[in-house]
């Protein structure tokens, strides 16, 4: 309470530490470089250095200000709620309101793992919540039993045959009519999301080989590890990205089985209970097409070891 923050202090930023923090990346954290900023009431933060960055001032926060800022989005941005929070220089900011987190300490935060985190206490998670979720947005989408699916909105998509009779012909010998030369079906307003800036890595122009002895498309640098003991390949050290905290859209009723209150199969350390001993219902009447009871042949002429030694 006398001292500064010694917020990051010649290692990276609490929070992330694994990895420069998200909205920066390449260069150490704005505000904290090589002086302490001072987020004061009375003169713009200098976050940008060529111009100052309006920081909220009637408009959403400054860096990202077509949606609200990452973790939060749906009220103000935490720090910053019905006042300026003074992150000054004379005490300790009060992050969490209730007590303090101990953000950091030589270890990283357990994000959530064994409870639900009191990050946005008792609600959905606060940083998609204002729109519905990406994929679907205007309605919630009606994966329903009867009819197709109006993933698309202004037309169906061409309907994949989900069905229990034939195993789903995802790629095989041919390009997935998934989506036919436009922007993947659930996301369309942007990129899929964990790719961005170039078209899906997994259809490319040509088969990505979803084999075992080839790095996977997007994630390049180490083998995907789906299951394999550990947390998701992609990300590994943080929950699955378009979903963490909330109520995954397409399911509405209860829990995903991929989201924190159950175990989930390619995160934590046991098999996947992926619907406490019985089947998905995910489409409600029907099998999940890519895997369930038998093995999907993400391949043309051999079948993937998705799960290598046991079904999933």
């Amino acid at each position: 309470q006398n001292r500064r923050i010694e917020w990051d202090q010649n290692r990276r930023i609490g929070w992330d530490q694994h990895r420069r923090i998200g909205w920066d990346q390449n260069r150490r954290i704005g505000w904290d470089q090589n002086r302490r900023i001072e987020w004061d009431q009375n003169r713009r933060i200098e976050w940008d250095q060529n111009r100052r960055i309006e920081w909220d001032q009637n408009r959403r926060i400054g860096w990202d200000q077509h949606r609200r800022i990452g973790w939060d989005q749906n009220r103000r941005i935490g720090w910053d709620q019905n006042r300026r929070i003074e992150w000054d220089q004379n005490r300790r900011i009060e992050w969490d309101q209730n007590r303090r987190i101990e953000w950091d300490q030589h270890r990283r935060i357990e994000w959530d793992q064994h409870r639900r985190i009191e990050w946005d206490q008792n609600r959905r998670i606060g940083w998609d919540q204002h729109r519905r979720i990406g994929w679907d947005q205007n309605r919630r989408i009606e994966w329903d039993q009867n009819r197709r699916i109006e993933w698309d909105q202004n037309r169906r998509i061409e309907r994949i045959e989900w069905d229990q009779n034939r195993r789903i012909e995802w790629d095989q010998n041919r390009r997935i009519e998934w989506d036919q030369h436009r922007r993947i079906g659930w996301d369309q307003h942007r990129r899929i999301g964990w790719d961005q800036h170039r078209r899906i890595g997994w259809d490319q122009h040509r088969r990505i080989e979803w084999d075992q002895h080839r790095r996977i498309g997007w994630d390049q640098n180490r083998r995907i590890g789906w299951d394999q003991h550990r947390r998701i390949g992609w990300d590994q050290h943080r929950r699955i990205g378009w979903d963490q905290n909330r109520r995954i859209g397409w399911d509405q009723n209860r829990r995903i089985g991929w989201d924190q209150h159950r175990r989930i199969g390619w995160d934590q350390h046991r098999r996947i209970e992926w619907d406490q001993n019985r089947r998905i219902e995910w489409d409600q009447h029907r099998r999940i097409g890519w895997d369930q009871n038998r093995r999907i042949e993400w391949d043309q002429n051999r079948r993937i070891e998705w799960d290598q030694n046991r079904r999933i």
